[in-house]
């Protein structure tokens, strides 16, 4: 016959998890939850990413359906009218691309360049933020559209306008192309 307090021992032993058990639930839930706020974070970033790409998309086409508003419908005057008023809106063009692009000056292709709000490019002093000449402060809420006017067919205008910025996976850029035909 076993004695009473042998028999509260096998009560007790057979009653309640282990120490090794517990730690290995506890592991279990640990892992599940590392898991759980990882994949939390990685969602959150790519929203950000797609938000940003589409603030980009709506800039670029607001810039062109602004160009196409205008409405230029005489074929003799059509190149210099769609100069004049992207002179006039955004300021006087440059022959050359911005940088970081080391392109030669060409009198064919007219570029301009406008901050767009909402995205991450210029540093706090008004200059571009570019990979090989990083920010030496904070950036400021502003990208950079630079509209490109190429003249090099007398029969078609091409007009496109690339958005560049420093967004939650680096550098990015989104390019948009209209050809216009006087």
């Amino acid at each position: 016959m076993s004695s009473p307090g042998s028999l509260e021992r096998r009560r007790a032993r057979s009653g309640g998890l282990s120490l090794v058990e517990l730690m290995m639930a506890l592991s279990v839930i640990t892992i599940a939850l590392m898991a759980i706020l990882s994949m939390i974070m990685h969602t959150t970033s790519d929203k950000e990413a797609q938000r940003e790409l589409a603030f980009a998309k709506d800039s670029a086409s607001w810039i062109l359906e602004n160009v196409k508003a205008q409405g230029f419908n005489k074929p003799a005057t059509f190149l210099s009218d769609v100069s004049g008023y992207l002179s006039a809106t955004y300021g006087a063009p440059t022959n050359a691309p911005p940088p970081p692009t080391s392109d030669p000056a060409n009198p064919l292709l007219s570029y301009y360049t406008v901050p767009v709000k909402g995205l991450n490019y210029t540093n706090l002093d008004g200059t571009f933020w570019n990979p090989t000449t990083p920010p030496t402060a904070p950036a400021t809420n502003a990208g950079r559209a630079t509209i490109r006017l190429d003249q090099s067919n007398s029969n078609l205008l091409s007009i496109s306008v690339l958005v560049e910025w420093k967004g939650v996976h680096g550098s990015r850029s989104y390019t948009l192309k209209n050809l216009y035909s006087p």
